[in-house]
């Protein structure tokens, strides 16, 4: 469920809570004639802070968000179902980077609840996509924070390349996966992860029933799961054949 809306936080809260009670009677219209219980269920929350907020927002102001976030998705019953926060564009994107995966680790250790990062990697613009070195320092940010990451927009396809109807380069969503899979599993430095997501030789990357690896640095099956589970948790696309069909033509399929 993608929700909030606004860029000032009272703004945001009001239209948060008008969506969950639409969300709520649409669980409610959706029961099993019968027996009551609901045909629909919200596996997921994704949100974007509010820019005003988090332009000015220290890891504590971003603790109170969460936990403000997470009594309204209480009083839906949706406490439970993971919440990923995105960070709108900002000019001082590593100090608010910084900031709100400090407020999302805290609020994981104090609450237990399941809360993590939405990185947006693409758009309807060139401007929409991030650099490789924001790309690569959210990845490094989340695993040292202990926040998980999910990627969305823009990752059309495995590896990155330049896109002749954007006009700008795409990135690859082998690229943003394998990197934040190896620098959980071998604690790799920055400049690794980097290297990582601004390959373009899709033969660097290698998939076998043992686990994965880019170049030489290698992930066993057991640590790409765990990595999975915990940091990169997912990807989104607005196209299905596209990805679909490029693994096919690189026999990952």
């Amino acid at each position: 469920l993608i929700c909030g809306g606004g860029d000032d936080l009272g703004d945001y809260e009001a239209s948060l809570r008008d969506q969950m009670l639409t969300v709520e009677h649409f669980i409610a219209a959706a029961a099993k004639p019968g027996d009551g219980r609901p045909l629909a269920r919200i596996a997921a929350i994704e949100t974007r802070i509010p820019a005003n907020f988090a332009r000015v927002a220290g890891d504590e102001d971003v603790l109170a968000y969460l936990v403000d976030l997470g009594t309204i998705l209480r009083g839906v019953d949706l406490e439970d179902a993971p919440a990923f926060v995105e960070i709108p564009p900002l000019e001082d994107w590593r100090r608010a980077l910084q900031n709100v995966c400090d407020g999302l680790r805290d609020y994981r250790l104090t609450t237990q609840r399941p809360a993590g990062l939405k990185l947006r990697c693409g758009g309807l613009e060139p401007a929409a996509f991030p650099s490789c070195e924001q790309v690569a320092t959210v990845i490094a940010t989340c695993r040292d924070s202990g926040v998980p990451l999910k990627f969305t927009a823009g990752l059309h396809h495995p590896v990155r390349h330049v896109s002749a109807a954007m006009q700008c380069y795409m990135h690859g969503f082998l690229n943003v996966f394998v990197a934040g899979v190896l620098a959980d599993a071998l604690q790799l430095d920055y400049p690794d992860i980097l290297a990582i997501v601004e390959e373009e030789d899709a033969r660097q990357f290698v998939f076998d029933d043992d686990g994965l690896s880019w170049a030489t640095a290698r992930a066993s099956l057991a640590e790409t799961q765990a990595a999975r589970r915990v940091n990169v948790t997912s990807f989104g696309s607005c196209s299905f054949d596209e990805p679909r069909d490029d693994l096919r033509a690189l026999r990952l399929m």
